[in-house]
């Protein structure tokens, strides 16, 4: 669903929107939240994953050192640094997915992991 300029300057889902969202979720298990981000910071984020992908590899000896300890194929599982832009708020703690978040679960949720990667496109 997307996320309105009025929505995305408030940092939160109006009460249609939200009440769209819990139903998307009820309907089909997951909901999908658009353009939460904006594209610069989508693109830091990028950046930022490469130089760590490319750290993570050349730690373990290479493409040739991790051949056959992926999960899979061209998959390289690895933890990148706690640090900006991966701990920014904006993905470790997302108005809106905290917001729909509550909304299902309940304001005691906890989130204890949350997975950031790199699509091939």
């Amino acid at each position: 669903m997307q996320i309105s300029s009025a929505e995305r300057e408030a940092g939160l889902l109006n009460a249609e929107s939200l009440a769209e969202a819990i139903q998307t979720f009820n309907d089909v298990g997951m909901v999908v939240l658009e353009s939460v981000l904006d594209k610069a910071f989508i693109n830091q984020v990028r950046v930022a994953y490469d130089l760590e992908l490319e750290k993570e590899i050349e730690r373990r000896g290479g493409l040739e050192g991790i051949k056959n300890k992926t999960f899979g194929l061209n998959h390289v599982g690895f933890f990148p640094p706690m640090v900006a832009p991966f701990a920014d708020e904006r993905m470790a703690a997302n108005s809106f997915a905290v917001q729909v978040a509550e909304a299902i679960l309940g304001e005691d949720f906890q989130c204890d992991f949350y997975q950031i990667g790199r699509a091939h496109v």
